[in-house]
């Protein structure tokens, strides 16, 4: 699920304008061989989509697709998450818990594990709620850890276990590629940890219900971020958890030092690795401020973003470029009646743009 965190600022709605006249277009690549669930490019060639019929690659930027040799599955168990680290190496998790690593890609599975466990083997019980590696050795896993506790003192019940268990957030490190896992210190801010997000080994943000973390140090210390001294916090609005959790939650750190976070439509930047947050200019459609479900850069100014599927419903919202980092967007023309739906920024080649069965390319 996505939780929809809400901020607004009373100043924002004097601002000027921040979108331009459309600059530029999507163009259609092909189809996708089913509906996409999530597409990632790690060049202009090669990239995976994940479907709700397995896992497939493309090898000429999406013309064509094949599918991959799943790894083992026992009944219902199928892909949840998935990440390639170059055009081999890569990873799937299922949701029976296991990770599979292949070095081929794809052709082969060797079966990894867990420092959390839902359903079955032995250890620490658990939902996983995220993992990210920045190499096919290093990764985190963020997660809520079932220990004892009084349910009845818990005020979000998705941190409620069982009648004498809770859920507390944790986080794991791995530098052997999974084999084995570190517990690391992260802080309980009584909130729910949805996802992490890593410019390197030792900087990475984890977004939270309301609020952010970030570490400089690979995960050994985590700290609540903060925001800029002209951010009224009476003004900021409380998101509440529901249908469509994180939904209207997007996060990207860059690198060490910039990234953006947009949250039902606010958005910040920050130029110290997440530490602080200060407002940048929200996007604005037809007079309205616009909820992202996306935003992604290939360096400091070249930004895209993607507006929820709610904001594209009934009538069809464009996505946007910026130039500047984010303080001016231009509007992106699509094909008629497309709905986009994610977005991939490979580290060379155009950026690709997906939605339901169909991809779409966009030059730089």
């Amino acid at each position: 699920m996505r939780l929809m965190r809400a901020f607004f600022f009373a100043a924002c709605l004097f601002c000027s304008p921040c979108i331009c006249q459309q600059s530029t277009a999507l163009r259609t690549v092909g189809e996708l061989p089913d509906e996409a669930l999530e597409v990632e490019f790690i060049s202009a060639a090669v990239g995976w989509c994940r479907t709700t019929g397995g896992l497939y690659r493309t090898g000429n930027g999406g013309t064509t697709w094949a599918l991959v040799q799943p790894p083992p599955r026992d009944g219902y168990d199928h892909l949840w998450q998935f990440q390639f680290i170059n055009s081999l190496t890569g990873w799937v998790r299922t949701v029976l818990d296991p990770l599979y690593w292949t070095a081929d890609g794809g052709l082969t599975w060797t079966e990894g594990r867990l420092p959390i466990m839902s359903s079955r083997g032995s250890g620490p019980r658990g939902l996983v709620e995220d993992v990210r590696f920045t190499s096919s050795k290093t990764g985190w896993v963020l997660a809520l850890r079932e220990v004892p506790g009084d349910p009845s003192k818990e005020s979000i019940r998705y941190r409620i276990a069982g009648e004498h268990t809770v859920y507390i957030p944790a986080l794991f490190r791995t530098d052997n590629g999974g084999r084995t896992w570190t517990q690391q210190r992260y802080p309980d801010l009584k909130g729910v940890p949805d996802r992490l997000d890593f410019a390197d080994v030792d900087h990475g943000i984890s977004i939270e219900l309301n609020q952010t973390l970030f570490t400089s140090d690979g995960g050994e210390n985590w700290h609540k971020s903060r925001y800029c001294s002209s951010v009224n916090i009476k003004n900021l609005r409380e998101a509440s958890l529901g249908s469509g959790t994180f939904e209207a939650t997007a996060a990207q750190l860059l690198d060490a030092h910039y990234g953006w976070w947009s949250v039902e439509g606010d958005t910040f930047r920050t130029a110290d690795g997440g530490a602080t947050w200060c407002p940048s200019p929200p996007i604005r459609w037809q007079g309205r401020v616009l909820r992202l479900h996306d935003i992604r850069f290939a360096n400091r100014n070249l930004g895209w973003a993607i507006p929820t599927i709610s904001e594209q419903w009934p009538q069809l919202t464009p996505c946007f470029q910026t130039h500047d980092g984010g303080e001016t967007w231009a509007s992106i023309v699509a094909p008629p009646g497309t709905r986009i739906e994610g977005i991939s920024v490979p580290k060379d080649g155009p950026v690709y743009f997906w939605g339901y069965k169909h991809l779409f390319a966009l030059s730089r």
